[in-house]
């Protein structure tokens, strides 16, 4: 790797806004690897990695919707569920739990 595009892990961290930890993590997991070790041990990489944690983090962004659309469902099934409770003679909440 030509030296002038060898990424330390910081800098890497810095420009995608992960942090250090992530990265290693990500590293030691297998979903991303560096492309050689400077002479001090340090992982370095190549631009390539910007695509590849941005490949990663993508499915999560879907997942945090998909827990929104459920979380609102599960909100609207209480809701609805209180209502009936109420109309039956239930005793209406005073919204503290």
């Amino acid at each position: 790797m030509a030296a002038a595009t060898a990424l330390k892990i910081g800098e890497v961290a810095k420009r995608s806004g992960l942090s250090v930890k992530t990265i290693r993590f990500y590293c030691d997991e297998g979903l991303v690897h560096p492309t050689g070790r400077s002479e001090g041990g340090y992982r370095l990489f190549d631009n390539d990695i910007f695509a590849e944690l941005a490949l990663i983090r993508t499915p999560k962004a879907g997942e945090i919707e998909q827990k929104i659309v459920a979380l609102r469902s599960l909100y609207n099934e209480l809701h609805s569920l209180l209502e009936r409770c109420e109309d039956c003679g239930g005793r209406k909440s005073d919204g503290q739990a």
